[in-house]
C-alpha cells in the first residue's frame, strides 16, 4: 500500500489518485490516536494493516489527490542517512575512487520537502546538482543486523532527491554546506510497504528536467544492496521506525536552475515533483568568495598534508 502525509500533517492511504484520510476513516483506533505522525503509523502497523487492506480495497471516502498538498510522507525521521557514491557510473562521472565499504553522511531531517514543494537555491550557489535515488524506510528499532536479515526491518521505500550545492564543497568530506540547506531533500510522493515492492534490486529509474530526460539507471546497479546499507549502518547506530536511508544516485548529475521543473521516477514507487527558485536571502557566511576563501587554506603547508597527528597509533608505539 500506499501511504502519505498531506495537508496539516494528515495521514492518508493513496488508492490510484485518491486520497483515504486514514485517521478518519479509522475512527480514532486505539492504535492511531488523534495527532498520531506516520512515525507512530510505522510503529502501530500490524495492529491496523487489515484494516487499511479494507480501506484500501473499498475506496471508501476520498480525495483527489490534486486537491491537497503533499507533505514529506516522514516529517521528522531521526536519521537521514545518505549513501556516498553507491553506482560504479556516478563514480566515475565524480572522478572518485569506489570504496571497499559503504560511506555515509547525515543530512538534517528538516531539509525535507514533499513532491509539489520547491526546492531553494541559496542565493551565491553557482551550481546545484540533483541526486536521485532510492530511499528506504525503516520499520522497526534495530542494531547490529547482519545483511541476510536487514529487509525484514524494512517498512517501506519511497524516492528521494540529494540536491547538492557541489561549489560548496570546498573541504573533503565536510559536506554541510553542499547537503545540509532547508529544501535539498526533495522525498516522496508515498512511501509504498516493502510487501507492494518485493525486491528492491531491480527497480528502474529515471530523472526529468523541464520534459529532458537526464538520469536513467536501475538499483541493480549498486555496489552495496539495501540489506548491505541497513547491515553498515546499523552497525554504528540504532536505526529507529522512519528513519531514512538513501541509497546513492545514479549517473547523470546535472545542474538545476531557477525556473527549473524536475520530476523523477522510480518503477512501483511513482514520481515526485519539485520546482526550483532562487532564494533572495542574503548569507553572512556563503557568498561569492565563500568556495575562493576556503579553497585557499588547502594550498596551505599545513599539518593536513603531512602526516595524520590523529591516526591511532600501533599497539607498538604506545
Amino acid at each position: 500500500m500506499k501511504l502519505v502525509t498531506y495537508n496539516d500533517q494528515r495521514l492518508g492511504l493513496l488508492v490510484g489518485d485518491k486520497v483515504i484520510d486514514i485517521k478518519r476513516a479509522l475512527q480514532r483506533h486505539d492504535a492511531l490516536p488523534e495527532g498520531a505522525t506516520m512515525i507512530e503509523l510505522i510503529e502501530n502497523f500490524p495492529l491496523i494493516k487489515a484494516q487499511l487492506e479494507r480501506l484500501e480495497a473499498g475506496a471508501g471516502d476520498a480525495v483527489e489527490i490534486t486537491s491537497i498538498s503533499l507533505l514529506p510522507p516522514i516529517m521528522n525521521p531521526s536519521k537521514v542517512i545518505c549513501t556516498v557514491d553507491n553506482y560504479p557510473s556516478h563514480a566515475a562521472e565524480d572522478a572518485t575512487e569506489i570504496f571497499p565499504k559503504p560511506i555515509f553522511f547525515l543530512k538534517p531531517a528538516n531539509a525535507l520537502i514533499g513532491s509539489g514543494g520547491t526546492v531553494v537555491l541559496p542565493k551565491e550557489a553557482r551550481r546545484v546538482d540533483h541526486e536521485l535515488e532510492l530511499a528506504v524506510v525503516i520499520g522497526k528499532k534495530c542494531r547490529g543486523v547482519p545483511a541476510r536479515e536487514a529487509l525484514s526491518y524494512v517498512f517501506g521505500y519511497t524516492i528521494f532527491l540529494d540536491m547538492s550545492a557541489r561549489d560548496f564543497r570546498t573541504i573533503p568530506y565536510s559536506w554541510f554546506s553542499m547537503k545540509g540547506w532547508d529544501t535539498f531533500g526533495p522525498i516522496g510522493p508515498a512511501i509504498v510497504t516493502s510487501d507492494e515492492v518485493g525486491s528492491p534490486s531491480a527497480l528502474e529509474m529515471k530523472l526529468w528536467v523541464n520534459g529532458q530526460l537526464r538520469m536513467h539507471g536501475n538499483t541493480r546497479d549498486m555496489i552495496f544492496d539495501v540489506a548491505e546499507l541497513i547491515e553498515a549502518v546499523s552497525e554504528v547506530t540504532t536505526l529507529l521506525p522512519g528513519d531514512v536511508i538513501a541509497t546513492g544516485t545514479v549517473e547523470g548529475v546535472t545542474p538545476v536552475f531557477e525556473g527549473d521543473v524536475i520530476i523523477a521516477e522510480i518503477q512501483k514507487l511513482g514520481k515526485l515533483e519539485v520546482s526550483v527558485v532562487r532564494s533572495s536571502h542574503v548569507d553572512i557566511w556563503h557568498t561569492k568568495d565563500f568556495p575562493e576563501h576556503y579553497a585557499a587554506y588547502r594550498e596551505r603547508d599545513t599539518a593536513d598534508k603531512g602526516p595524520d597527528v590523529m591516526a591511532p597509533k600501533k599497539m607498538e608505539d604506545l
